[in-house]
């Protein structure tokens, strides 16, 4: 299945964050939450605000 770009973000994070692998009960929650950015259009925002946390932790790192 073909995914939008901004969702493989999300998509990317999961074996760092679940070492074990993806609980089904989250799995569940993590498909509702990116079926509704994708519905919603919300992905320019959510893409924004990655794009800024990850500037600010750059920037952090280089101070």
């Amino acid at each position: 299945m073909l995914r939008p770009r901004w969702s493989n973000y999300v998509w990317q994070c999961v074996p760092e964050r679940y070492l074990e692998g993806l609980p089904p009960d989250v799995l569940k929650v993590v498909r509702h939450e990116l079926d509704l950015i994708r519905t919603m259009k919300y992905a320019p925002y959510f893409l924004t605000v990655f794009s800024t946390s990850a500037m600010r932790g750059h920037r952090a790192f280089l101070a």
